[in-house]
Order: C-alpha cells, then structure tokens, then sequence
C-alpha cells in the first residue's frame, strides 16, 4: 500500500502543478514500471532472504514471498500512478483515491497476488 501511496501521491502533486499532463500517461508508466520492478527487486530479494532463514522457512516458501513482493510493489507503483491520471481523465477528482483508499485496494489485491503465487508455487 505505502508504494501504490506514493506514487499516487507524487502523481496528484505532478497533476496540480501542471508538471504532469494527462497525455503524459505513457511516460508516467515507463518510469512508474521501472521504480516499481527496482523496488520490487529488492524487497523481494530481502523478503526471501527472510523467509529462507525462518526457523520453519523453505526455499518454496521463501520463493511465495520474494516473488509476491516484486508482483505486489510493481502492482501498487502501476495503480498508484495511473489511476489519478485515469480518474483525470474522466474529469472526476483525483483526490478521491487518497492514501486510505490506496492502502486498502493495494492489500486487498495484494492477498490475491500472494495466494495465487502461492498455488501455483505450493502446488507443484
């Protein structure tokens, strides 16, 4: 949720101080993928690092969360930023997706990110 906040946040600002125009959508996800797959990395990197020295850790398990990390952060810097711009748009307020509204859609799908992760990891 705090990287989807982010992003969001960085983006309303860009959006009303004329820095950040609606047609800049493409530029906005170009750099919102990579900061979001940096991050993503490496909290990925150390979220398995984490899991894998847990006392009852595996590698799989260690693999379900570096893994959903990366999808999670990415996930969150993608919505965070093009949803002001989406929402821009359509002349409705930006605003509304505030960082209560952002933190909640981003855990709530990120549940879905992991479990999903985890099937298919767990699975196998």
């Amino acid at each position: 949720g705090n990287a989807g906040t982010q992003s969001s946040t960085l983006i309303l600002r860009g959006l009303a101080t004329g820095d950040i125009a609606i047609s800049d959508w493409m530029k906005v996800l170009v750099k919102e993928t990579l900061v979001g797959i940096s991050l993503g990395a490496i909290l990925g990197v150390l979220a398995f690092v984490r899991g894998y020295y847990d006392p009852h850790g595996t590698v799989k398990l260690a693999m379900v969360i570096g893994i959903s990390m990366i999808a999670l952060v990415f996930w969150a810097n993608i919505i965070g930023s093009l949803l002001p711009i989406v929402l821009a748009k359509f002349k409705l307020d930006p605003a509304v997706i505030s960082s209560p509204f952002m933190a909640t859609f981003i855990d709530v799908t990120g549940v879905f990110i992991y479990f999903n992760v985890a099937g298919y990891l767990l699975s196998s």
